[in-house]
C-alpha cells in the first residue's frame, strides 16, 4: 500500500510507504532530530481497483468513500524548493499519517460543514464544500498519471491549512457544522 499526499492548493504530491500509517488515537513520538513538525487536516479516499492514467470524470469508479486524514510533516515539505534527500528523510517519518475511517456519503451536501483541527493551542479550519469530490477527482487524475494506483493505496488531499506541533500537545480533530454540533474524530497526544 502507498500513501499519496496531494497539495490541493499548489498541486504538488509526494508519497509516504504504509509504515507512516497509524491506528486511531495512537500518540505520535516526537523524534530527537528533528523539528518544526506540522499537521495538516485533510481528506482520503482509498482505492478500490487499480488503475493508471485515470480520468477526472472516471475516477469515482475507483473509490467509494471520502474519510478524513491528519498529516504530520516537516514544515520544510511547504516550501517550493527543497532537495529530494529532505523529502525521503521528511516524508517518511513513521507513524505520521492518522486516517479515520467514517464514510462520508458521497451524494451528500457538507456545504455548512467543516473539520477543525486543534493543537491545544490554536484551532484551524478546513471547510467541506460540494467542490471536494471534484478536487479528489483531479488529485487522482494527477497521481495516476505518474504512478500506477494500486487497489487498497490511500490518496490524501491538503491545503496549506496546518498547526505547529510540539511535545506535550493534544491533537484533537472535529467534524462540526454551523450550529455548533462538534464530532470527535480523533485526538492524540505528542510525546
Amino acid at each position: 500500500m502507498n500513501l499519496f499526499i496531494l497539495n490541493n492548493t499548489d498541486g504538488n504530491f509526494y508519497f509516504k510507504p504504509d509504515t507512516c500509517l497509524c491506528n486511531n488515537n495512537d500518540d505520535f513520538y516526537y523524534p530527537d532530530y528533528i523539528n518544526d513538525l506540522i499537521i495538516q487536516p485533510g481528506f482520503a479516499v482509498k482505492i478500490t481497483k487499480s488503475g493508471k492514467g485515470i480520468n477526472a470524470k472516471f475516477s469515482e469508479r475507483y473509490y467509494n468513500q471520502i474519510d478524513f486524514a491528519a498529516n504530520i510533516i516537516h514544515s520544510s515539505l511547504l516550501k517550493k524548493h527543497i532537495v529530494i534527500e529532505e523529502l525521503t528523510h521528511f516524508s517518511s517519518l513513521e507513524k505520521s499519517l492518522y486516517h479515520i475511517d467514517i464514510n462520508m456519503d458521497l451524494t451528500e451536501n457538507y456545504g455548512n460543514e467543516c473539520i477543525l483541527l486543534s493543537n491545544g493551542i490554536n484551532t484551524v479550519k478546513l471547510n467541506l464544500d460540494s467542490n471536494i469530490t471534484n478536487k479528489i477527482n483531479l488529485a487522482i487524475e494527477k497521481i495516476s498519471r505518474v504512478f500506477i494506483l494500486k487497489s487498497g493505496d490511500l490518496v490524501v488531499l491538503v491545503d496549506n491549512v496546518y498547526l505547529d506541533i510540539n511535545k506535550g500537545n493534544l491533537i484533537t480533530l472535529f467534524k462540526s457544522n454551523m450550529r455548533e454540533d462538534y464530532t470527535k474524530l480523533l485526538d492524540f497526544s505528542i510525546k
